[in-house]
């Protein structure tokens, strides 16, 4: 039986569209880290109430969508202390730092030091300015609540302290090695140093 008025299926058809399901979803992705200021804590990071981050797992980096995501801290009993919105971008690197009960979130540059040296970050979390000073030798001069500034120096043992000390220990060493990036945070009553050897263009 002929049929003059069927629309006949074009002899390639099925080529075409084979070509175009096979083709691979593209999943713009952000790499992401957690880091607790206090291990111990009690607080649990959410991403999008759904991805819980333990303090077993901080400092490891890890991927995830790009793009808007609430971030919030619950303890263990499912009460929710903070919640957040946070952006984050496509092939950007974050970490995000969790202090008691408040969340920061910092863009990673992972761009590695000449080798020999280290990149030093200082980040002041204080609610006063301060001046900090490497082996007696002021490096950054009235450095502002929620501020931070970065140097590089070479591989070495270096004694670190800050003016006021605003309750922090008088000073403390810093063992910097190459080619590592090392981040300071100045906490009241305490310093918190994050190393981070994941630079992308290590030669």
């Amino acid at each position: 039986m002929s049929c003059q008025s069927c629309i006949q299926i074009p002899l390639d058809a099925h080529a075409r569209f084979m070509q175009k399901t096979r083709r691979p979803k593209s999943i713009k992705n952000a790499r992401i880290r957690v880091v607790y200021i206090n291990p111990k804590t009690e607080m649990l990071l959410f991403i999008d109430d759904s991805i819980p981050i333990t303090a077993i797992d901080s400092g490891s980096y890890f991927f995830m969508d790009a793009g808007p995501k609430y971030v919030s801290l619950q303890d263990r009993k499912g009460d929710v202390s903070t919640r957040e919105e946070f952006i984050f971008d496509k092939d950007h690197t974050y970490t995000l730092i969790v202090r008691e009960k408040e969340i920061y979130q910092l863009e990673d540059d992972l761009v590695c030091p000449e080798s020999g040296t280290s990149r030093l970050q200082v980040y002041n979390l204080h609610a006063k300015s301060i001046n900090v000073y490497i082996d007696d030798e002021v490096v950054f001069e009235d450095l502002k609540p929620q501020e931070s500034f970065e140097i590089i120096l070479d591989e070495n043992l270096y004694e670190m302290r800050i003016n006021p000390d605003l309750s922090l220990s008088s000073m403390i060493e810093l063992e910097l090695k190459s080619p590592i990036i090392y981040t300071v945070f100045l906490i009241p009553s305490t310093w918190f140093v994050v190393e981070n050897p994941y630079c992308n263009n290590l030669v």
